[in-house]
């Protein structure tokens, strides 16, 4: 896997670290749409959705491609949070999820404010317009 990761992604493999080490934090994952993740994790973010928290090895099996990766961020979460107690690990899950949609946000925000101006400066109303509701209905959100 690559070593320079997005903000994005880093958020995502702390969060992944902590659901695959300590399987009563998979319920944080229900906040998070499959949409909100990277590419990088979708896989397999889509599969701990699913997951009960019960069989690893099942888990790893249904992830071939990141097998090797899954298991390194599962020993890693053991070890980051071997010493936190079961209600600082769940808490730690909500706060990294909020985290997340936070930078998904900001970064669809910018991506949104870019097209906008491309469509201003082409002249594309029609298209401006559309764009400046789906931002608006961003900011509704927040």
């Amino acid at each position: 896997f690559r070593s320079k990761l997005s903000l994005q992604e880093r958020q995502e493999q702390e969060l992944l670290e902590l659901c695959l080490a300590h399987s009563e934090t998979l319920g944080a994952l229900k906040d998070l749409k499959l949409s909100q993740t990277s590419e990088l994790h979708r896989s397999i973010f889509k599969s701990l959705k699913k997951y009960d928290g019960k069989d690893f090895d099942s888990l790893i099996k249904q992830l071939p491609k990141e097998a090797n990766y899954v298991k390194i961020l599962s020993l890693r979460g053991e070890q980051q949070y071997a010493d936190a107690s079961a209600h600082d690990i769940r808490l730690e899950a909500f706060t990294q999820v909020a985290r997340i949609q936070q930078t998904y946000r900001k970064i669809l925000k910018s991506t949104l404010t870019r097209q906008i101006a491309e469509a201003e400066e082409s002249g594309d109303a029609q298209k401006s317009k559309q764009l400046l509701i789906k931002y608006q209905e961003l900011l509704n959100e927040e």
